[in-house]
């Protein structure tokens, strides 16, 4: 064995080392890089010829980097709900963002999920690449070639439709301050059929009547639209007991068959011998639109709960 050789074997051994520590520092350096795939340094020995029995050569080591491409890694959730990723085999197919109008873009291949849109409403990755997928219609079928590549279209999420979830129960929950003065306004309220307004002078929809409390939420409608609605209560002359109204604000988001606040007024017993009551007013109450067909809400269990 030369000295030279016993030099090389020694030599071949902190490269093949360094080479090992470089890719450790790699994978560590990268361990928020998005769809970062981990390599791995495999260590082989050196074999030289011998040419003789008394002497020997060395031949030291040597390293040699594997990339995990097939490794699954970690699926982490956020909060933007146009992140992606890929559990198993498989990749994202993808295009410049600035090709998504070409007839003919470039198709690439992707795992980098974080897609989110751009000015123009295309899912686009921080890397600069729009998503591409098939068309499917209202039962989730593939439009077209579902094994054709070239009928991928790049996604934008402009040219989706949105289906409403509209409204249909509310309830609202709080205290009615029992220290209240009466309203004048209350002795108005016919006794023999509680809970009935003279529509045309004593409401407070209309704001003829100032109620002493009141409260105001939103619904939507089917086609997404919000329209305000407002619960006005007015102190009885009966202790424990108000009056409440349940009316559109404004009244044009309303249309109804009936006379609407004369249809919803409604007795509200509270606090009765120290226990909390739960009334329901229940009143059918139709939405109008701002849009071109007519819209439903139905909010058939309004439900005040007085503590």
């Amino acid at each position: 064995m030369s000295i030279n050789s016993a030099m090389l074997a020694g030599v071949s051994g902190l490269v093949a080392n360094s080479s090992a520590m470089a890719v450790i520092s790699d994978n560590i350096s990268n361990v928020n890089t998005i769809a970062f795939k981990r390599n791995r340094a495999d260590f082989s020995r050196l074999v030289n010829s011998q040419s003789a029995s008394t002497t020997y050569n060395a031949g030291g080591a040597s390293a040699s980097t594997r990339q995990l491409v097939g490794a699954q890694g970690s699926v982490n959730s956020t909060s933007l709900s146009t992140d992606l990723a890929v559990q198993g085999n498989g990749f994202f197919v993808v295009t410049p963002a600035a090709q998504v109008a070409n007839s003919t873009p470039e198709t690439l291949f992707t795992r980098v999920g974080t897609f989110k849109p751009n000015d123009d409403g295309y899912l686009v990755n921080h890397a600069g690449y729009a998503l591409r997928g098939w068309q499917v219609d209202s039962s989730g079928a593939v439009i077209g070639n579902s094994s054709d590549i070239n009928s991928l279209t790049s996604i934008n999420v402009n040219s989706i439709a949105d289906t409403a979830s509209p409204t249909t129960s509310a309830s609202i929950t709080g205290n009615l301050k029992s220290s209240t003065a009466v309203s004048a306004a209350a002795a108005a309220v016919l006794t023999a059929s509680p809970g009935a307004y003279n529509a045309a002078t004593n409401n407070m929809a209309s704001g003829a009547v100032q109620p002493d409390a009141s409260w105001q939420y939103q619904v939507i409608d089917s086609l997404g639209g919000r329209k305000n609605f407002t619960v006005s209560f007015l102190k009885s002359g009966t202790p424990n007991q108000w009056y409440a109204e349940v009316y559109a604000s404004p009244s044009s988001n309303i249309t109804s068959g009936a006379p609407l606040v004369q249809a919803q007024a409604r007795r509200l017993l509270a606090l009765l011998n120290g226990q909390h009551r739960q009334v329901w007013l229940r009143k059918h109450l139709v939405c109008k639109s701002a849009k071109a067909q007519p819209a439903l809400v139905r909010l058939p269990n309004l439900t005040p709960i007085l503590r």
